[in-house]
C-alpha cells in the first residue's frame, strides 16, 4: 500500500469514527476498531509505525485544528501486538507494540534536539534538517558547512524511564528490563505519579535500537532494545482485580460462608505444621485493614507489618516462597546480599545520557501488595534506620543529586530474621536477642517467635505429613487463593459503636498489667500505636470474611495474635509486669531492678563500714 493509498484509507477510518476525542481533551485513536475497518492498513501501520504515526498526528491536527506545539494527548488502544519485554527481537523494530511492567528508574526531564532550520548562504533558501544530519541545500547543491547559517532549533521535552517485567506474568528468577523514552505531552506534570518507580504500567511504544557504549570494544556494533512511547496508562487498578470471573466470584462466596480464614491459612504453606496462628495473621496481612484520613491530616494506615524471628528449621524460608506465590505483586529481598539502595531507593548516574537519575528498590517494586525481607538483621544499621520512614508513612522522600521527590512504598513488610545465637532464650528480652534497633522492632503490628520445640504430639504430625506426602486438610487452589486475596482486599468494613468499649477494655486492661499491685513497679506500657495495629487485624478479619462489618468474633481474633506474639515477648518473667520496653525502646524493667539493688547494696555497704577501717 502506498502512502497515498494509506493516507486516504486513515482519513477514511478517522470519518468512520475511529479517531475522538474524549472528555479530558485527549485523541483516542483504536486500533481494534482499524482492524475491522481495514486489516490490511492495521497490518501496513503496526510493521512500520514510525513514519505512519507523524502521520496520524498531522491528520489529527489537521481534523481538529490543533497545532503540534499544543501538546495534545493522543491514547492509542486495543493493539494486539502484545509482547513480554524479554521476547523482544530484531523482527519487532519498527513495529508498533505493547509492553507491561514496573518502573525501576526514572530521568529528570531533558530536552532534546529534533530539527534545525538552516539558511543556504549561497541561495538563501531555508531548509530543514533533523537532527542527526548535515544540512544539504536541495536547490543549489551546496554541502560546505560554512555556507549555512543556523536560524531555528526546534527541541522536545525527554524523559526516559527503565521498566522491569513483573513478576505475576515472567516465570523466571531475573526479569527483563528495558528502556523507554518519552517525549512532548508524556512528560508533562499530569504524568509524574504515574512515573514514579515502582508504578504498574502498560506503555504502547515503537521498538528501536540505540548503540551500546563501546568501551574496551573496537569494531563490534552491539546495540540494545529501547522503546519510543507513544501512550502510556496505569495498571494498578486493573491488576488489583486478577481477571476475576462471575463464576470465580460464586467459589469465593462459597469459601466466606464456612470459616473462610481456617481455609485460606490452611492453604498457605499447608505442609507446615505448627504456625497456625502465624498463617492466620499473614493471611490478614494480605488483605490489610482501611485506610482511613482524619479531618486533621493524619492518615490512619492499612498497612500491616509482621516479624518473625525463627529459629533454624522452623519453616521461615518456605513460608515466604508460598507467599510470594500467593499474593499478587508479592516481592523478595534479602538483606544479607541487599543494600539500602536494594531495599529503598538511589539515585545514580545514567550511562547514556551522564544525568542523574532516581532507580526504585525492592520497598518500591511491591507497592500495593506484600514485601518480604529475608535475614533483616544483615541489614546495616543504616540500611534498617532507613527503613523508619517507609513502614509508617507509606512513601520513601528522595531528597539527593538536585532530584526532590516522594516514592510510593505502600506495602505491607513481612520480615524475617534470626537469633543471635541461634536459640530463643525465653529469659531475655527480644531486643536482647535480635540485631535490630529497637525503634524499628517497635513498627511492626505483631512479632512472632518461632521456635523449634521438641513436642511428642508435634514430632508425630510433621512425620505423619512426610510420609503421606499429602495433606489431608482441605485446601484451594493458589490461583483461587489470589483471586480471593484480590476480591476481599477491596472492602472497607466499617467498625460497630461497641468496638470503642472493647478496645478501651482491652487497652486498659494491658495497660493496668504495667504495674504491680502493690508495688511501685511499673513497666513500659502499651502504646497507642499498638492498638491502631488491633484495629487493622480486626478489618482485615472482617474483609476476609467478605463483611461490610467488624463483628466481635473479628476482634476476638484481633485480640488473640496479639496476646500470642506481642503480650507474650513483652511479659517479664521474674515480675510478672508487662514491659514493653522487652521489644520496644525505653529502659527495660529487670535493668532498673538491677540497678536498684546495685545501688541499694552499695548504700548498705557504705553505711557498714567505719571511717577508722578506712584507714
Amino acid at each position: 500500500m502506498g502512502e497515498i493509498d494509506k493516507e486516504i484509507e486513515l482519513i477514511k477510518f478517522f470519518q468512520c469514527g475511529g479517531v475522538r476525542r474524549d472528555r479530558d481533551d485527549k485523541f483516542v485513536f483504536d486500533f481494534e476498531e482499524l482492524l475491522s475497518f481495514n486489516p490490511t492498513l492495521y497490518e501496513e501501520i503496526v510493521k512500520d509505525f514510525r513514519e505512519d504515526y507523524k502521520l496520524i498526528r498531522k491528520l489529527i491536527f489537521e481534523r481538529y485544528s490543533v497545532s503540534d506545539s499544543d501538546n495534545c494527548e493522543i491514547v492509542f488502544k486495543g493493539l494486539k501486538e502484545k509482547k513480554e519485554i524479554g521476547e523482544i527481537r530484531k523482527e519487532d523494530v519498527g513495529k508498533v507494540i505493547v509492553i507491561r511492567g514496573i518502573i525501576t528508574k526514572k530521568t529528570k526531564p531533558l530536552a532534546i534536539l529534533v530539527r534545525r532550520t538552516f539558511t543556504c548562504l549561497n541561495c538563501l533558501a531555508s531548509i530543514y534538517v533533523e537532527a542527526d544530519k548535515t544540512p544539504v541545500c536541495p536547490y543549489c547543491g551546496n554541502k560546505t558547512s560554512k555556507m549555512f547559517k543556523l536560524t531555528e532549533s526546534l527541541v522536545e521535552d525527554m524523559m526516559e524511564v527503565e521498566v522491569e517485567e513483573m513478576v505475576d506474568f515472567v516465570e523466571k528468577e531475573k526479569p527483563e528490563k528495558i528502556r523507554v523514552r518519552l517525549t512532548n505531552e508524556l512528560t508533562s506534570e499530569k504524568y509524574s505519579k504515574l512515573l514514579q518507580p515502582g508504578n504498574k504500567v502498560e506503555i504502547v511504544g515503537i521498538v528501536d535500537l540505540i548503540p551500546l557504549p563501546k568501551r574496551n570494544r573496537q569494531r563490534e556494533e552491539i546495540y540494545e532494545f529501547k522503546i519510543f512511547a507513544i501512550s502510556v496508562n496505569s495498571l494498578e487498578e486493573e491488576f488489583s482485580e486478577e481477571l476475576i470471573t462471575s463464576e470465580d466470584i460464586e467459589k469465593i462466596e462459597e469459601i466466606s460462608r464456612n470459616d473462610p480464614l481456617e481455609v485460606l491459612s490452611n492453604s498457605l504453606a499447608p505442609d507446615l505444621h505448627g504456625l497456625e496462628l502465624v498463617k492466620k495473621a499473614i493471611v490478614l496481612q494480605m488483605v490489610r485493614g482501611v485506610k482511613k484520613v482524619y479531618p486533621g491530616g493524619k492518615v490512619f494506615r492499612d498497612r500491616i507489618h509482621i516479624l518473625l524471628v525463627g529459629e533454624p528449621s522452623t519453616g521461615k524460608t518456605q513460608l515466604a516462597k508460598n507467599v510470594i506465590l500467593r499474593m499478587p505483586k508479592s516481592h523478595y529481598a534479602s538483606g544479607e546480599s541487599s543494600t539500602k539502595a536494594g531495599i529503598l531507593a538511589t539515585v545514580e548516574k545514567d550511562e547514556l545520557l551522564g544525568s542523574w537519575s532516581l532507580k526504585g528498590g525492592a520497598i518500591c517494586k511491591a507497592n500495593n501488595s506484600v514485601l518480604i525481607i529475608d535475614e533483616l538483621d544483615k541489614l546495616s544499621k543504616e540500611d534498617r534506620d532507613g527503613l523508619h520512614t517507609p513502614l509508617e508513612s507509606g512513601e520513601i522522600p528522595i531528597n539527593k543529586a538536585g532530584i526532590s521527590t516522594t516514592l510510593k512504598a505502600d506495602c505491607c513488610v513481612l520480615a524475617l530474621c534470626n537469633p543471635r545465637s541461634g536459640l530463643f532464650d525465653p529469659y531475655l528480652s527480644l531486643v536482647e536477642q535480635v540485631n535490630l534497633p529497637p525503634p524499628l522492632l517497635s513498627r511492626f503490628d505483631l512479632l512472632f517467635v518461632l521456635k523449634d520445640e521438641i513436642n511428642e504430639i508435634s514430632d508425630k504430625k510433621i512425620v505423619e505429613l512426610i510420609y503421606s506426602a499429602r495433606n489431608s486438610i482441605p485446601t484451594i487452589s493458589i490461583d483461587l487463593f489470589r483471586k480471593y486475596i484480590a476480591y476481599a482486599k477491596k472492602l472497607k468494613p466499617k467498625l460497630p459503636d461497641y468496638f470503642k468499649d472493647e478496645l478501651f477494655n482491652f487497652y486498659h486492661n494491658l495497660r493496668k498489667k504495667a504495674m504491680k499491685e502493690g508495688s511501685n513497679l511499673r513497666g513500659l506500657p502499651i502504646g497507642p500505636r499498638y492498638l491502631e495495629g488491633l484495629i487493622r487485624l480486626a478489618e482485615a478479619s472482617a474483609k476476609i470474611r467478605l463483611s461490610e462489618e467488624v463483628n466481635i468474633d473479628d476482634i476476638k481474633l484481633a485480640e488473640e495474635l496479639f496476646y500470642n506474639s506481642l503480650v507474650k515477648l513483652g511479659l517479664d518473667e521474674d515480675t510478672g509486669i508487662l514491659d514493653f520496653a522487652r521489644i520496644g525502646p525505653g529502659k527495660r524493667i529487670n535493668k532498673r531492678l538491677r540497678a536498684e539493688i546495685i545501688l541499694k547494696t552499695l548504700k548498705d555497704l557504705n553505711t557498714q563500714v567505719k571511717p577508722d577501717t578506712l584507714l
